[in-house]
């Protein structure tokens, strides 16, 4: 091993110390509504469009599956299981990509009224 890639992070360390990413929007629907659409998974592809198919059963501990279509990656199935579910207002799910141990990934999904019409979407990955 040459003195430049000895001191190099691994693949692994590398993709773990990527920064994550947040994204919010503001909604003009109740939040229960906007929780009813969020938590209908097999209707992602209608409004998502990376989810080509989604499929889940929604409680702790359960799975979600995703067909998705990332172009730099092409299409591939994210399988993910659910950590934590407050209903009406959150849900998190972690699961991997590509395969187990590689890059793992954990999306946070927060629900927020901010008044009766008007809601704010927050996902953190």
């Amino acid at each position: 091993m040459s003195p430049k890639t000895q001191n190099r992070p691994s693949l692994r360390r590398r993709l773990a110390l990527m920064p994550g990413w947040s994204t919010e929007v503001v909604i003009n629907a109740t939040s229960e509504r906007v929780w009813e659409q969020v938590t209908y998974f097999e209707g992602y592809s209608e409004w998502n469009s990376f989810v080509i198919e989604a499929q889940a059963e929604f409680a702790i501990g359960k799975q979600i599956g995703f067909l998705e279509d990332l172009k730099q990656f092409g299409q591939h199935w994210i399988t993910a299981e659910f950590l934590e579910i407050n209903l009406q207002s959150s849900f998190v799910w972690q699961g991997c990509f590509l395969a187990p141990d590689f890059f793992t990934v954990r999306h946070y999904f927060e629900i927020r009224a901010l008044s009766e019409r008007q809601t704010q979407f927050r996902q953190i990955h």
